[in-house]
């Protein structure tokens, strides 16, 4: 879309192309991934909860765990007027982005590999895990991929 973000105004190869802009200008900015795991649940032994930084947050402490990652790349990929979508996994959270606008084909991204490895490296270790997932979790028990779109209409916004 040459150097524009246009959303799924052009096709599907420009998709990619545009989260890869994304996830490079994040590098760029040398987001580090830390493992911040903090259980405000610890009555509950069956259940962890954990906070989750604003986007705003994970930029100006240039540090992001899975969840904050994930939270900030869907962010962006929604300011370009695409689809994404948050997947929580036991354990963790990782990126999801509709490949072609209501597709129903789907991309995924690890969101902890910005700072060390390349965009097709975080790619290949999203669509791995994904495909993993998937073919352990045929009943989507404990597979959550929640697109932002979806939880909008539901009612569920960021605070800021």
């Amino acid at each position: 879309a040459q150097g524009r973000l246009v959303g799924y105004q052009v096709d599907e190869n420009e998709v990619t192309g545009e989260v890869k802009a994304i996830y490079e200008a994040l590098r760029g900015s040398a987001i580090k991934y830390i493992n911040s795991v903090i259980d405000f649940t610890p009555e509950s032994s069956d259940m962890v909860s954990q906070r989750v930084r604003l986007p705003a947050e994970s930029l100006e402490t240039a540090s992001a765990n899975c969840i904050d990652g994930t939270v900030l790349m869907a962010s962006l990929l929604e300011a370009a007027s695409l689809n994404p979508a948050i997947v929580i996994v036991p354990g963790h959270a990782f990126l999801g982005w509709e490949t072609w606008e209501n597709s129903s084909r789907w991309r995924y991204l690890e969101t902890t590999m910005l700072s060390t490895h390349s965009f097709e490296d975080a790619c290949a270790r999203g669509d791995g895990l994904a495909a993993s997932w998937l073919a352990q979790d045929a009943e989507r028990k404990l597979w959550k991929r929640m697109a932002l779109r979806d939880l909008r209409a539901e009612g569920i916004t960021p605070l800021q």
